[in-house]
């Protein structure tokens, strides 16, 4: 069992966030995953998020208990206590793997240990003599061992939010695009950065406040089918990864200032080409329910409801629709339809136009 902890920083936009883990190939991972926001550690700068990933012999919750050096934990359910700013649950990531969390907050710095069992004679014949994908595990334990916390830190410290959706500058517009998987949102944004004046945001998720939207680090993942002309110049693959989905890491800065949307798009597929303003309500709602939807931060939910318990006067949720109501007050809201049998082409150029116009 390896015991030497690797530790990351990572700077996302305004929070510097400590990630530590015992799992060597776990950590070459995330050193990868993460490369373009990677920084070294300033003994001056405050670290906002701590989380790490054990790989241990054994995880319960007497377990977490008893190195929680306290006899005051409080069961509230089978598998979850709690302790004022403290809380010990059991959780099965994806309903496979289970990990027991420590987590922890104060005024202003939120702390989430994982703790998994250690399986490496199983893991080293599953993912060395059988080859099996070891990175999609590491991409699914990502999400609530790094990136739950971040949100939850951004939420609850920050006033800032989370949500499924491309955005990018073009011809000095902020332009977000909401949708579903499938619904054009990569291929829409790359192509509108092919043209002068378009620069990259975020691909598949996006931090906002009542101001601005900012990029929320991700790699852009691809069907291995992908016509990968449109990311040439500007994106380069990972070619270290195994996966059902190409990663594509962004050439350019990613940890830029936010931009505030000038236009919000909801792109479908439909019989014929349209465009039909939305009121703000109409436009909050469907941007926080088509958010919620995918895995990612459908996931997040429950973790949010966890974390939670440790500031029940916190309310996530009417916080995030009144922010979202002020970020798209200024913002033209518009569902453009889009006929499939037409190309991406010849809907990039309508889809030009509508962003374009006043």
């Amino acid at each position: 069992m390896h015991t030497k902890l690797n530790t990351l920083y990572l700077q996302f936009p305004d929070v510097l966030m400590k990630f530590s883990t015992n799992n060597e190939r776990y950590y070459h991972y995330l050193k990868l995953y993460f490369n373009k926001i990677i920084v070294n550690k300033d003994v001056d700068r405050y670290i906002n998020v701590e989380a790490t990933a054990l790989w241990q012999k054994k995880i319960s919750l007497q377990v977490a208990i008893h190195q929680g050096e306290s006899d005051n934990f409080r069961m509230i359910g089978g598998n979850t206590c709690v302790l004022n700013n403290r809380l010990i649950t059991m959780r099965k990531v994806e309903r496979k793997i289970k990990v027991c969390f420590d987590i922890m907050a104060d005024d202003n710095k939120f702390i989430s240990r994982g703790a998994l069992r250690a399986k490496w004679m199983k893991d080293f014949l599953r993912y060395r003599v059988g080859q099996k994908r070891e990175e999609s595990v590491f991409f699914m334990l990502t999400y609530p061992l790094l990136y739950y916390p971040l949100f939850w830190y951004y939420e609850r410290y920050k006033a800032t939010h989370i949500l499924h959706a491309s955005a990018l500058r073009y011809k000095n517009r902020g332009i977000v695009i909401c949708g579903l998987e499938g619904m054009g949102k990569t291929s829409l944004s790359l192509s509108l950065l092919n043209d002068d004046g378009g620069s990259f945001i975020s691909d598949n998720l996006i931090f906002y406040n009542s101001d601005n939207v900012y990029p929320c680090y991700e790699l852009v993942r691809l069907y291995n089918d992908y016509n990968t002309s449109l990311l040439r110049g500007r994106f380069e693959k990972v070619t270290a990864f195994k996966s059902s989905k190409d990663f594509y890491a962004p050439l350019m800065d990613v940890r830029g200032r936010g931009i505030s949307p000038h236009v919000v798009v909801f792109p479908v597929y439909s019989a014929c080409f349209f465009v039909k303003e939305l009121s703000i309500d109409e436009a909050v709602k469907k941007a926080l329910i088509l958010s919620f939807l995918p895995a990612e931060l459908g996931n997040y939910v429950e973790y949010r409801h966890m974390y939670n318990l440790l500031d029940t006067s916190f309310d996530p949720w009417n916080a995030q629709c009144t922010i979202l109501q002020k970020l798209f007050k200024e913002a033209r809201c518009l569902m453009v339809g889009m006929r499939k049998e037409d190309g991406l082409d010849k809907n990039v150029e309508r889809f030009k136009k509508v962003v374009v116009s006043e």
